[in-house]
């Protein structure tokens, strides 16, 4: 799907993949340059020099080479083979620092995971049972209701409308 959006609007696809601000970034680029580029042409020939408005086309057909190399760098960060790897194994050292004591370190680890995924249930679930044992309630409340959105294992559902139920 982000590929799919990203191809008829460079950044589009980084957007789908929770890159906002550099979505964000990269499409405005490329409206501003194609804007410049076919305005002169189309719109105001007499007035923007032909230099400027092939440099501009230009300048847009390159910002959108860089949008797909973008989108397939940070799909493969973030949703390949590797990154679940990676996930596993920051939700192995958190519970390990978790069992160790050591709380602001998992939750550090745990906050890397999320970055790498935000809709990991596992890492959301770990992390609205830290922020609970933090006693930061609005933090918890906040991931376990997402984990009750985004579950698929009953458990981890019946869990989060629990501790929804008590807050």
């Amino acid at each position: 799907m982000a590929i799919v959006f990203d191809l008829l609007v460079p950044g589009a696809g980084l957007i789908v993949l929770r890159r906002e601000w550099l979505g964000m970034a990269v499409a405005t680029l490329f409206a501003l340059l194609v804007a410049i580029g076919l305005g002169g042409l189309v719109l105001m020939p007499a007035i923007v020099p032909h230099v400027a408005c092939v440099g501009g086309l230009v300048a847009a057909g390159g910002v959108w080479c860089a949008s797909k190399w973008l989108l397939i760098r940070w799909a493969n960060l973030a949703c390949g083979p590797r990154a679940q790897e990676r996930i596993a194994r920051m939700i192995r050292t958190a519970d390990a620092e978790i069992e160790a004591g050591r709380l602001a370190e998992a939750r550090d680890m745990l906050q890397a995971a999320f970055i790498l995924n935000d809709e990991n249930v596992e890492v959301l679930a770990r992390l609205a049972r830290l922020a609970g044992e933090l006693g930061d309630d609005r933090a918890a409340r906040k991931r376990w209701t997402r984990v009750a959105r985004l579950a698929r294992d009953v458990d981890l559902r019946d869990e989060a409308a629990r501790h929804l139920a008590s807050a």
